[in-house]
């Protein structure tokens, strides 16, 4: 018994180190929140095998009709936060660290959509996946949000499309051809033709006659970036092979970013497992470190913008430092052993 006991609509869950700990905490979404069981949070306290439930305590017991959720640090400020989809407005949860109640930013922060509007009037938005992405490679974490109706009831329910700026998200659907009134459900995000922005997939639930031209699966290219990036992938040895669980940090300048590689989130959904970084007018990357699950960490320093790097476990536990650092250190020595045996 890991202390994970309660019932309720179970709607999906995430894994996700909420608290910087090193360990998987659990968050599970719950449909008809409003009036059953809301949604549920477990905060990990490993090494002991148990699960505290912190959902009240964090505020995170949303009584909502929870589908899917975005997971990713939208402020940059080192801590993850959580996009809850909803019918109505989803709920745009604001991590501030360990224990701290996380703020509910929906209304502040631009997210905020309770009507649909168009030319036959307004419909109520029905969401269900969510990805946190940077689409237009700047540095900064966008929001994409599947919507879809409801059979038998078939309203038009157009996805979102959330640029962040400067903190803030403008609604900019319309501006990048994703608002498109379909049946959406699961979305993930990953780089299909590598060439270097992220691209988006979004399932759709089996068309019906009054969407004309209605598709099971939608794929967009991503054509619109122009930014600088860097991608990472994890090899486990002794953890996961494709290092979920496991965290990236990276920084540039004064600046850090981080992505956690998490084995499910959005709606019945799993994004790329490659760590995938926009850089903006960056050319290069001053420090990569991976946090892999169990605790070991690995860090390479000095790398080009551009390029896909490859991090494969290190069993030592010992700290991968990139090779320019040996011959940095090595330079003085070099220096003053030419001295030393000049004068002799």
């Amino acid at each position: 018994d890991y202390g994970i006991t309660h019932s309720g609509f179970g709607f999906g869950g995430v894994f996700t180190d909420y608290d910087n700990d090193g360990d998987l905490d659990i968050l599970v979404n719950h449909d008809f929140g409003y009036k059953n069981v809301p949604n549920k949070f477990y905060e990990n306290n490993y090494p002991d095998e148990d699960f505290e439930e912190i959902s009240e305590k964090i505020k995170m017991a949303l009584p909502t009709n929870a589908m899917g959720t975005g997971v990713g640090d939208y402020n940059n400020d080192g801590f993850l936060d959580y996009y809850i989809t909803n019918i109505k407005a989803g709920f745009l949860m604001t991590n501030h660290g360990p224990g701290k109640p996380l703020v509910n930013m929906t209304g502040t922060s631009g997210v905020k959509i309770n009507k649909i509007l168009d030319t036959s009037g307004g419909h109520t938005p029905v969401s269900w996946g969510a990805n946190f992405a940077d689409f237009d490679n700047d540095g900064d974490l966008d929001l994409f949000v599947s919507n879809g109706c409801l059979n038998p009831y078939i309203d038009a329910n157009p996805d979102f499309f959330f640029e962040n700026v400067n903190g803030l998200f403008v609604n900019k659907s319309k501006d990048v051809n994703l608002y498109n009134a379909s049946i959406g459900r699961g979305s993930v995000v990953f780089d299909y033709d590598n060439d270097g922005d992220l691209d988006l997939l979004i399932v759709e639930q089996e068309p019906v006659e009054s969407f004309p031209g209605a598709q099971g699966t939608l794929l967009f290219r991503n054509d619109s970036s122009k930014g600088n990036w860097i991608k990472i992938a994890l090899y486990g040895v002794d953890q996961d092979k494709n290092g979920i669980g496991s965290r990236v940090e990276i920084s540039v300048g004064k600046k850090k970013f981080i992505r956690e590689i998490d084995g499910g989130s959005s709606h019945s959904s799993q994004n790329s497992v490659i760590a995938h970084f926009g850089l903006g007018t960056a050319d290069h990357v001053d420090t990569i470190r991976v946090k892999w699950l169990g605790g070991k960490e690995q860090v390479i320093v000095n790398q080009k913008a551009n390029q896909l790097i490859k991090i494969t476990e290190n069993n030592n536990g010992k700290k991968e430092v990139n090779r320019l650092w040996y011959l940095l250190l090595a330079i003085p020595v070099i220096i003053i052993a030419w001295f030393y045996f000049r004068a002799k």
